[in-house]
């Protein structure tokens, strides 16, 4: 367990990432933060969303498309679909099932960026066939020792738990905890699975947003300290 991330700051989701050289598909590592940046824009946009829904307002504004010029012009009107909103209850279950795939989408989301990076980062240094990017899981060990010395313990710690945490919202609706036991404090959080198993286990957007972020900062700060990043973007075709 680590104490670095048993509080929860508010402060450090301000995440500021500067637009690389040569776009968000100039270099490997662009491509990992521009990925996560998407992740994040979408989460956001969601909360836009549910905010609109819980006051029964029309949603108007600008979505923005990473790498895009200009803005995607949007308009989304709820009377289109009232029959679907037509009581309390149903709008309260929704939001409810809204808030779980925002935050399942946010986690998933972050965690295929990483594994794209943590797959082709250490074929392309040594110079060898870049890999299926597929579910098969191989390639974490190898990038992190790319990083040996760059991630202190904590940062090891929470890439750890946030792949499990992951699993465990992505996974059979729960049952993943089954297999996969949690018992730890995170961003103000206690999460334990023991005596839930089978159950979703419940998320706050913020805890969401905060493994996100952090997971974000710690592997691309390494990543430039190890010099990653300079490694050419791979297509996710290839």
């Amino acid at each position: 367990m680590s104490a670095r991330w048993a509080e929860f700051q508010i402060e450090r989701l301000d995440l500021e990432v500067p637009v690389p050289k040569g776009g968000w598909d100039g270099t490997l590592l662009a491509q990992f933060q521009g990925q996560c940046l998407n992740s994040r824009e979408n989460f956001f946009m969601k909360m836009i969303i549910m905010r609109a829904l819980a006051l029964r307002q029309p949603l108007e504004g600008n979505a923005v498309v990473r790498g895009s010029s200009p803005s995607a012009a949007f308009t989304f009107e709820f009377s289109e679909f009232d029959a679907l909103f037509r009581d309390d209850h149903r709008v309260a279950v929704r939001r409810e099932q809204a808030q779980v795939d925002m935050i399942r989408a946010l986690l998933s989301d972050t965690w295929a960026a990483f594994e794209h990076f943590a797959k082709c980062a250490p074929a392309l240094r040594s110079g060898a066939p870049i890999p299926a990017v597929t579910g098969a899981k191989y390639g974490h060990d190898r990038l992190l020792r790319l990083l040996d010395g760059h991630l202190d313990a904590d940062e090891l710690w929470l890439i750890d738990a946030f792949e499990k945490v992951r699993n465990v919202m992505v996974h059979y609706g729960g049952y993943y905890t089954k297999h996969i036991q949690l018992n730890c404090r995170l961003f103000g959080r206690d999460l334990e699975t023991a005596g839930n198993e089978g159950k979703p286990m419940a998320m706050d957007k913020l805890i969401a947003l905060s493994l996100h972020t952090e997971l974000h900062r710690a592997v691309a700060r390494a990543a430039t300290a190890a010099g990653l990043d300079t490694l050419p973007p791979v297509s996710w075709a290839e």
